[in-house]
Order: structure tokens, then C-alpha cells, then sequence
């Protein structure tokens, strides 16, 4: 038994030496995948940086332009018709006012129509109908009152105070403000660089969310 063991054991030794070649093989190929991996996610990582400074810096531009070309001469354009409404006021008060009264009697209709379309879930159908509505009466009311061919000419309105009120004090109008730069590239950009390396980098955002007042989509 010893003589078997004497000659068997330096074979076992060199078979189980054998066989541990494809397992020593694997570990030794299961770690380079490990060190591309790592490289992989430093360059993903590199990648979405450049991505976010380049994004952020193309925003900044368009910010700073939008502030000088559109906000600015919007603010100077507010101001100058706010300075104007006051200077109009001793002459206007009777018109404002009743712009105004007339404004408050119609909020319950406002609000009524907001309610059906939230109560029922039509998607402001009532609120598009009342805006259609009150779109086919200032059509009507320039037929009525402007000169040229096909309409009236007949220089009276039917929903909008008399030329002369509205020259008096109705002729200064703000325009609408050019909406702000969006930001869904660099939101992208910056879940990209958040998420980095993790192979769980979220879509490009659809829009920036809903307008409101003079603010567009993107």
C-alpha cells in the first residue's frame, strides 16, 4: 500500500496540476475582462464629462444671449408700458376700470369651464372651445370694423372699445417673451455623467415641461 501510494501520489499531483489549468486560465481571463471593464467605465466616465463641460458651456451662451437679445428688450418693453399705463391713468381710470370689472364678472365662467374639463378628464375640451369661440368673435368684430376687400369697413367694434379709447390708452401691448433656452441637453448630459460606467444612463427628455404665461415649450 505504501509502494502504491509512493508511485500514485506524484501522478495525482500531476493530473490535479492539469486540471487546474483551465480553472487558473479562466480566473487569470476573468481578471483582464475585470481591468478592460474598469478602463471602459473611466473612458464612459471621461466621455460624459467633455459631454456635460461642453453642453454646459453651450447653454451658457445661449442663456446669456437670450438674456441681452430677448429678456432685456422684453423688461425695457414692460417697463415703458407700465410707465405708460400710469402716466394714462387720470384719462383712462373709467376704461381700465371697466376692463377689469368686466374681467371679474367672466372669472366664474373661466372657472366653471376649468371645472368641467377636470371634473369629466376632457382634456380642456371646454376651455378650447370657449378660446375657438371667443377666436371666431375677433374675427367677426375685424370684419366688422377694418376696411379692405371682403369686410365691412364700417370702423366700429363689437368686442373691443372704440378706436379712440384704445388709441388713448390701449396702444401700448407687451409681446410675448421668447421663451428661455431649454435645458434638455444639459440635463442629458448630466445623467449621463451621473450615471456614468453603470450602463443605466435614463432617454433624452421628450420636452422641459409645460409653458406658462409667455413661456413656450422647448
Amino acid at each position: 500500500m505504501g509502494m502504491f501510494d509512493f508511485i500514485t501520489g506524484p501522478i495525482n499531483k500531476v493530473v490535479k496540476g492539469v486540471t487546474d489549468i483551465p480553472g487558473e486560465i479562466t480566473g487569470v481571463f476573468n481578471q483582464v475582462v475585470e481591468i478592460f471593464k474598469k478602463v471602459q467605465r473611466i473612458f464612459d466616465c471621461l466621455t460624459a464629462f467633455f459631454d456635460f463641460i461642453g453642453e454646459l458651456c453651450k447653454y451658457v451662451v445661449r442663456f446669456v444671449s437670450w438674456v441681452f437679445i430677448h429678456f432685456f428688450p422684453w423688461l425695457s418693453q414692460y417697463i415703458e408700458c407700465a410707465f405708460y399705463k400710469i402716466t394714462s391713468l387720470p384719462n383712462c381710470f373709467l376704461w381700465y376700470s371697466l376692463d377689469k370689472i368686466g374681467f371679474i364678472i367672466y372669472l366664474p365662467f373661466r372657472f366653471t369651464f376649468w371645472l368641467i374639463d377636470t371634473i369629466f378628464n376632457l382634456n380642456s375640451t371646454v376651455q378650447n372651445l370657449e378660446h375657438d369661440f371667443w377666436g371666431m368673435l375677433d374675427y367677426l368684430d375685424e370684419y366688422i370694423h377694418n376696411e379692405g376687400e371682403g369686410k365691412l369697413g364700417t370702423g366700429y367694434h363689437i368686442i373691443h372699445f372704440p378706436d379712440t379709447v384704445i388709441e388713448k390708452c390701449y396702444k401700448c401691448s407687451i409681446k410675448c417673451l421668447t421663451p428661455i433656452p431649454c435645458v434638455k441637453n444639459l440635463n442629458r448630459a448630466y445623467r449621463g455623467l451621473k450615471n456614468c460606467g453603470s450602463g443605466d444612463v435614463p432617454d433624452e427628455l421628450k420636452k422641459c415641461g409645460k409653458p406658462s404665461g409667455n413661456f413656450e415649450k422647448c
